[in-house]
């Protein structure tokens, strides 16, 4: 009868062991994954121990997106790009030493189809900025020099294609970059 005790002391010992074993092995709830600017998103890893981490992303239909593995030492950031990828849910799991940690990602994201092309009439020191496919507002427009020093900037708030004018009575250089952006899509051409 004694060794029967025992025996399932024992057990009931080795299973709250086992138990608190799987308690601790549970990722902190403080993992982030934090929307970036066009369709990037932010995995903010904060875990303070040198490990290997995997990541996982799976879309709605359980496939596989991407899967990587991240030495971490300190707690890490890595941003992901899913520029490329339909709209949707996705899944990332996160795995390591600490535990399994999944968090879903609800991707939407309206890329414009922006182009543009600039007339430069040096007499008059004026640049026509003409803009199509324009889907999305505010459209930011930057004037800027070869060395991207900024010249000047303007934001159009009228969600659809447009012109506008510059004239400037001071002396710019031959190249200019001009740079059209919106939330989530930014496009640079270089005038001569």
């Amino acid at each position: 009868m004694l060794i029967t005790v025992i025996s399932t002391g024992w057990v009931t010992a080795q299973e709250i062991s086992t138990s608190e074993l799987e308690a601790s092995k549970v990722i902190p709830e403080n993992v982030q994954i934090i929307p970036e600017q066009g369709a990037r998103y932010k995995l903010v890893y904060p875990v303070k121990k040198s490990e290997s981490v995997r990541v996982s992303i799976y879309d709605q239909h359980n496939r596989i997106m991407l899967s990587e593995y991240v030495k971490n030492q300190e707690g890490f950031m890595k941003s992901y790009d899913f520029s490329n990828l339909a709209d949707g849910i996705y899944q990332v799991h996160i795995e390591s030493a600490s535990g399994i940690l999944t968090k879903e990602i609800v991707h939407k994201y309206r890329q414009d189809d922006i182009d543009f092309y600039v007339e430069r009439d040096k007499h008059s020191k004026s640049y026509r900025l003409v803009v199509k496919g324009v889907k999305n507002t505010p459209v930011y427009v930057d004037i800027m020099n070869a060395k991207r020093d900024m010249i000047f900037e303007d934001t159009i708030e009228i969600g659809k294609a447009f012109s506008r004018t510059y004239r400037f009575k001071r002396s710019l250089p031959d190249n200019l970059l001009f740079r059209i952006s919106t939330e989530s899509y930014s496009i640079t051409k270089e005038v001569k």
